[in-house]
């Protein structure tokens, strides 16, 4: 019995689904497209370029242990 109400109930919200009205878009006539090249490696061209990225002198290297 418990069955044939899930059943039941499977097919009734089926058929409210496909009695429902479809949604539809409006139309556009015009769009904005925007895009970026930024990826995540860009910066290190520069921070080389600059000299930021580098070895560290001796002087300034972590102390032994």
């Amino acid at each position: 019995m418990l069955r044939r109400r899930s059943m039941l109930a499977a097919l009734a919200a089926l058929g409210a689904l496909t009695l429902a009205p479809a949604a539809e878009a409006q139309a556009k006539k015009d769009f904005k497209v925007a895009w970026s090249i930024y990826v995540g490696w860009m910066p290190w061209g520069h921070a080389a370029d600059t000299g930021i990225v580098r070895n560290r002198p001796t002087s300034m290297a972590s102390p032994s242990r």
